[in-house]
């Protein structure tokens, strides 16, 4: 069964909104899903605050221990590991699209009809969602080329259904293969707002063909992230087990080995020990290192295993420790951040949530929104190429960062200012768009 969330807020005028779908929430093993649908959850119910809310996740817990949430299925589940599962999830999934296909160009029966299991729970919900919202942080691109074509059906069926279907603000691209450009162009076209959260992405869409409210702008929902209490931060250092007075300055680090399609593909980790080593030489640093994917829930120990590399590489020059493997909530990683003289970042969340926590930031850009978010943040000199990456220009560049850090942090208010007052206007944005009667146009 789906789980809903009571809308809350007196923020937005009276809707004639009562039931609002969020299609592909995650899982909150990696903290930036936990954003993405705390954060998303605020501009909903601030947008329709007289609406349910219904989540659908990787799991029925997926967000339990969290955010308390109880949410449905996502209408796809993710594909088995082994090669014989995949053939069997793809052959199953081909055979649903087609079905439903068929269906909507035919008899037009109720999808949930034609469906079972939780897919006829994930569609009775779509049928019965006045507005149903896509909260991912990316999927059309070709780096997710081989389940594109899955959440491009999901916003089509929805819009099907009924809905009025929005994608709240993502990273939209790179699209260079032919029919990825095609199939998205097609799709994105006749939903009713597409939110890019950066000025490429907007390119992007606008070079799709699309303009007006399926190719807007809003910066990421997670730049209103809420932040955790002390006792929260405590009792998750508690299991650390650092001296924290044994350095003057701590810098935060968030990595992981992956690199998006397209983008130049080293062995940054190893320029990472080897930049903190030299700063370390220098002066009396201590590194947390703060995963942002975990291995819990099913999830594998790619990003964990990665961070435990660069923490064995430097644990002889400085105080060095490692979150433990557990589920840590966005509010609560945002709220560690603040306590940082410094992040750095390949994770583009990380960075949302240490910056807009005024910690000064550095992203080596394993993806190209990295650059994106720090050019809205007014951060870009500190936003760096991984291509062009050393050790000892990025050692330069965190002595740099922590002697301005005061500095630094006076800009990035500013920059938090501006941006909450950008997704402020976006959030009456969603509310009108979601005020327009399925079937009727609405205007750009």
């Amino acid at each position: 069964m789906s789980g809903a969330v009571s809308g809350v807020g007196s923020e937005a005028r009276a809707s004639t909104v009562t039931r609002v779908l969020l299609m592909d929430a995650y899982c909150a093993s990696h903290v930036g899903n936990d954003v993405l649908l705390e954060s998303s959850l605020q501009v909903v119910q601030r947008a329709f605050p007289n609406a349910t809310v219904v989540v659908h996740a990787k799991s029925p817990e997926a967000f339990m221990g969290t955010l308390g949430i109880q949410s449905g299925q996502r209408l796809f589940k993710d594909a088995p590991r082994h090669f014989l599962g995949k053939v069997g999830w793809m052959l199953g999934e081909l055979l649903f699209m087609t079905v439903q296909g068929l269906n909507q160009a035919t008899l037009r029966v109720a999808p949930h009809r034609l469906a079972w299991g939780f897919k006829r729970d994930a569609l009775m919900d779509f049928e019965s969602a006045d507005v149903a919202i896509s909260i991912g942080g990316e999927m059309i691109n070709d780096s997710f080329r081989k389940t594109l074509p899955l959440y491009l059906f999901m916003f089509w069926l929805a819009h099907r259904c009924g809905s009025r279907v929005m994608i709240f603000p993502q990273s939209i691209g790179p699209l260079r293969r032919s029919w990825t450009r095609w199939l998205s162009g097609l799709t994105l076209s006749r939903l009713d707002l597409v939110t890019a959260r950066d000025e490429v992405s907007l390119d992007e869409l606008k070079s799709l063909g699309l303009s007006g409210r399926t190719a807007t702008f809003s910066p990421d929902v997670g730049v209103a992230q809420p932040m955790a209490n002390d006792a929260e931060v405590d009792t998750l250092l508690e299991q650390v087990k650092l001296t924290w007075t044994e350095a003057d300055e701590w810098i935060g680090l968030t990595t992981s080995p992956w690199v998006e399609e397209g983008v130049s593909s080293r062995d940054y980790l190893t320029l990472i020990a080897e930049a903190l080593r030299e700063v370390a030489a220098e002066r009396r640093i201590g590194v947390l290192v703060m995963p942002a994917n975990m291995p819990v829930q099913g999830n594998d120990s790619t990003d964990y295993d990665a961070s435990r590399r660069v923490l064995d590489a430097i644990g002889d020059i400085c105080p060095a420790g490692i979150l433990p493997p557990v589920l840590v909530p966005a509010a609560v990683f945002k709220a560690l951040s603040s306590r940082m003289s410094l992040h750095v970042s390949t994770r583009m969340h990380a960075s949302i949530l240490s910056t807009m926590a005024c910690t000064p930031t550095i992203t080596i850009n394993t993806q190209r929104k990295l650059a994106g978010f720090m050019a809205l943040a007014k951060q870009s000199r500190y936003s760096l190429d991984i291509a062009g990456l050393d050790s000892t220009g990025l050692a330069r560049t965190i002595n740099e960062a922590l002697d301005g850090k005061e500095t630094i942090r006076a800009e990035l208010e500013e920059a938090r200012a501006a941006l909450t007052r950008q997704l402020d206007d976006y959030t009456v944005l969603v509310g009108e768009v979601g005020q327009v009667p399925p079937g009727a146009s609405s205007a750009d």
